[in-house]
């Protein structure tokens, strides 16, 4: 898709949720899950309501949709017929990576009560799944894909995308490792950016263990450093600074020329629209949690002696963390200093080369559980474009920004995710992220929206 001269950004989406299934040989009747009176769709018929039969019958149903073409996928660029093997140095860890699948989602352990009250006496039940993405180019093909699948779910069954499941992306290039140059930069801005961005999510996902936030609980935030760390390069590092591209048409790429008087004219209410937007915020987007914080001291403790003081602990200046995130040599040392109590919301976990086998991609963790095709798109965009804009940036543009999002930090009212949005050019989703976190999804909101990102140019 791209030659040495510039590389082409992919993603994956992972939509975790329950989705109520019935025996096909059990008497069909007209009631319904709670809620779902009104719906136009119906439950998963299955022969029988083990795991696997569950999630091989939707995984057959979506991979026979039309319109699903294999020529937005990563894997459509193999050169051999057959699907590489997961022992395949280049191309073994997009090998479960070539086609929709859907899989029994483990860390699910219970239905919640809240659905099994909404399906009281009704013949089935629920049943949590994930359903996977192929790696896709971040291209509107790929972009489209994922939104007539999500189409496809939201009207033909009874799914509800409950608050313990969440909506998971990861971005990658291909088949390719990021370059360190580029990975370095991307590390450090999403740390940075980690406060406000937080403020396009519900606060069940900004307060919530499975994804907590790299500012307060990574290892950097807590004191580690580089040099409690052996980090030497290594063969997988390719430190080349190429150009990273994405099929996200925007008017400007790269880094804004002057970011703080972006800021500065964003903050100024005289100065451009803001649409619908709400007031900018006046307190922190995260509350710090006892809990994930024990843990993330307990490690750091444990692994390297470094000893802190839960009473007067606050995250160490955003300009130390980023200078040691911009020095590191290889990318088990970026994944070591964002590590955080179980994954984060930016996970760098991916990205440690332990293993060549596995996935090579940032997974973006915080946003919320949804099969409603505007918002998947909508975030799906959103963290492409991010690793796209901070990839091609310059280590001093890092840096400036750094010093500007720390203000934002400290007074949330400076500058906020939506002014963030609107100077990389993704007004149409900050629209989006808007009339969900208000509860106003109307069919105007999506119209406009797929106007605005058309399925191909």
């Amino acid at each position: 898709m791209a030659d040495k001269k510039e590389r082409m950004l992919s993603f994956g989406v992972e939509l975790e949720f329950y989705i109520w299934w019935r025996l096909r040989d059990e008497e069909s009747t007209a009631r319904r899950p709670k809620y779902f009176e009104l719906h136009p769709g119906g439950p998963l018929i299955v022969d029988n309501n083990s795991t696997v039969e569950l999630c091989n019958q939707l995984q057959r149903r979506i991979r026979e949709l039309s319109g699903i073409s294999t020529k937005a996928t990563v894997l459509s660029g193999y050169s051999k017929k057959e699907r590489p093997t997961r022992f395949d140095e280049q191309w073994g860890h997009l090998s479960e990576y070539g086609q929709w699948s859907v899989k029994d989602e483990i860390s699910l352990f219970s239905v919640p009560h809240s659905l099994e009250v909404a399906g009281e006496g009704v013949p089935g039940g629920w049943a949590p799944v994930e359903v996977v993405s192929p790696a896709l180019w971040s291209t509107a093909e790929g972009f489209d894909q994922v939104r007539r699948v999500c189409h496809y779910l939201q009207n033909t069954y009874f799914i509800w995308p409950h608050e313990e499941c969440g909506l998971h992306i990861h971005v990658g290039q291909g088949n390719n490792w990021l370059p360190l140059q580029s990975l370095r930069k991307v590390a450090a801005f999403l740390y940075v950016a980690d406060p406000i961005l937080a403020q396009c999510h519900p606060q069940h996902r900004t307060d919530n263990t499975w994804c907590p936030s790299l500012r307060l609980y990574s290892s950097v935030s807590v004191g580690l450093k580089r040099s409690h760390l052996v980090d030497t390069p290594s063969q997988l590092d390719d430190d080349e600074d190429v150009p990273i591209i994405s099929g996200i048409e925007t008017k400007k790429r790269g880094f804004l020329n002057s970011i703080l008087s972006l800021f500065q004219k964003a903050k100024d209410k005289n100065v451009g629209v803001r649409d619908d937007f709400p007031p900018r915020p006046s307190i922190p987007s995260y509350v710090p949690r006892k809990t994930t914080l024990a843990s993330a001291f307990h490690w750091v403790l444990q692994e390297f002696e470094i000893i802190v003081d839960p009473e007067q602990y606050t995250p160490v200046p955003m300009i130390e963390a980023v200078n040691e995130l911009l020095q590191v040599q290889n990318r088990r040392t970026i994944s070591s200093l964002l590590k955080t109590p179980y994954r984060s919301a930016y996970s760098f976990s991916n990205l440690s080369g332990i293993n060549p086998y596995e996935k090579r991609t940032i997974e973006f963790r915080q946003p919320a559980a949804t099969i409603e095709p505007v918002e998947v798109v909508s975030h799906a965009r959103i963290a492409v474009r991010l690793c796209e804009f901070a990839a091609n940036c310059t280590q001093q543009d890092i840096e400036k920004l750094t010093l500007d999002l720390s203000m934002a930090e400290h007074d949330p009212g400076w500058f906020d995710v939506y002014d963030l949005f609107g100077c990389l050019g993704l007004r149409p989703e900050a629209r989006v992220i808007q009339a969900s976190l208000a509860r106003k999804m109307t069919q105007s909101v999506r119209d406009r929206y797929f106007e605005e990102r058309p399925a191909k140019k």
